[in-house]
């Protein structure tokens, strides 16, 4: 039976707050701030955080229940200088943290996303890692420690160009983390390290907040904005279920999108305002206003207006050009 969490305290709700965020206030002091991508049980990012009670630790996960075990490690140990965000490493690292932020950075054991259709999955590509360096303060560092070397050889050939200086190396055990101890158990000794220190600062522009206005509609047709998947490079746009309650006239729309690996799930509001229709992102959802939300914003008001309606398939709904 899995343990409760205790305070949901050290968890940041960073999606209804302006980026980058201002650490210091968080924290309620200045220091430097380290980073742990991928924290897993959080047992090495306890240990850190008491071991170097003068830093500012954050750790970043995607997983709940890793998020929950470590939420109740740190309420029974209480270290003060630890904060935890759920989301994807590269989207928390672009909006979270200013450029020459961080003071270190590290990755023990991340999922190697061995097949080659998986490619998109790994971190450490040519675009995290200029990513990175612009979080990174100079002469900053990063380490990633991998039980997998055709991962740890894919890693290492992303660095060139990227403004840091590296150094590769086999280790041993040491690390005592839960995967460490797992492929230990299956007889591995050695695993591959990369060391990155930034040497050479790379731009990259912080980007603004969307801003999302609720907008009027001509008509709503119930059935146009359901089950429909909208396909592009930016962004992969799926509207699933309308809700509606007739007594209200509320209705709320199902979305997901997908973009640059970042994918929110949140409800469309359509209500009856005026003796016309309002479109509008619900209350309480607690989205990243991005380009994609946006644009699903859009093409909604499209679909329920019928403007969208003949560039579709009439049969099956499949995927649409976000055009």
């Amino acid at each position: 039976m899995a343990k409760h969490y205790l305070s949901l305290k050290p968890l940041l709700s960073w999606r209804g707050m302006s980026h980058p965020l201002n650490w210091p206030a968080l924290f309620g002091r200045s220091a430097a701030l380290e980073l742990e991508i991928g924290f897993g049980n959080g047992e090495r990012l306890l240990r850190h955080a008491l071991a170097h009670p003068e830093i500012n630790l954050i750790g970043v996960e995607l997983s709940w229940p890793a998020v929950r075990r470590s939420l109740r490690k740190i309420a029974l140990a209480r270290p003060g200088n630890v904060l935890l965000v759920q989301a994807s490493a590269e989207a928390a690292i672009l909006r979270l943290f200013a450029p020459n932020s961080l003071a270190a950075v590290e990755a023990l054991f991340p999922c190697p996303w061995p097949a080659q259709r998986q490619s998109k999955r790994r971190l450490f590509s040519r675009r995290f890692l200029t990513i990175l360096n612009n979080r990174l303060a100079p002469g900053a560092s990063f380490r990633m420690v991998t039980d997998h070397a055709r991962f740890f050889a894919w890693a290492a050939s992303q660095v060139p160009g990227q403004g840091f200086a590296k150094e590769t190396s086999v280790r041993g055990p040491g690390l005592e983390t839960k995967y460490e101890r797992k492929w230990r158990q299956q007889g591995q000794e050695e695993f591959h390290e990369l060391r990155l220190r930034k040497t050479r600062h790379l731009d990259l522009p912080l980007g603004e907040d969307i801003v999302l206005q609720p907008l009027r509609l001509k008509s709503f047709d119930k059935e146009a904005v359901q089950d429909r998947d909208f396909g592009g490079e930016e962004a992969h746009i799926s509207f699933k279920e309308l809700v509606f309650d007739p007594l209200k006239n509320i209705g709320l729309l199902h979305a997901v999108v997908n973009e640059d690996d970042f994918m929110q799930a949140f409800w469309l509001e359509f209500c009856l305002d005026n003796g016309g229709w309002l479109l509008r992102p619900a209350l309480g959802c607690g989205l990243v206003p991005t380009r994609g939300v946006r644009r699903a914003v859009e093409l909604a008001a499209g679909l329920a207006e019928g403007r969208l309606f003949d560039e579709l398939p009439q049969q099956g709904r499949g995927i649409g050009a976000l055009g």
